[in-house]
């Protein structure tokens, strides 16, 4: 089963955002092409999912659905590669999903 639509979609309803502003800022796929990917009409190359990925500070992994470990922030402290820009993309993401939750 592919899971790479409905992770898109939750991952960018988590930020808040709508289609054209995740298009923009991935600055190489249309608003049209993010909703086919949501609905699952079409699927993105391994390049563009990476860069989903970096975008949303998630694994290729969790998009593909190979994983259910959403971030890569638990990485990166048990290696002390954090700083406070990626504490606070942390914090803004844990919001966005209190506030879904609500």
């Amino acid at each position: 089963m592919n899971k790479f639509p409905e992770r898109l979609a939750y991952l960018r309803k988590i930020k808040g955002i709508t289609l054209k502003e995740l298009s923009e800022e991935l600055a190489v796929v249309k608003e049209a092409s993010i909703s086919r990917y949501e609905n699952g009409r079409r699927e993105p190359k391994m390049d563009l999912i990476i860069k989903i990925a970096d975008y949303f500070n998630c694994s290729a992994d969790y998009l593909l659905g190979r994983t259910d470990q959403i971030y890569k922030l638990n990485y990166k402290i048990e290696n002390n590669e954090i700083n406070l820009e990626e504490i606070n993309k942390a914090i803004n993401t844990l919001e966005g999903i209190k506030n879904l939750e609500l």
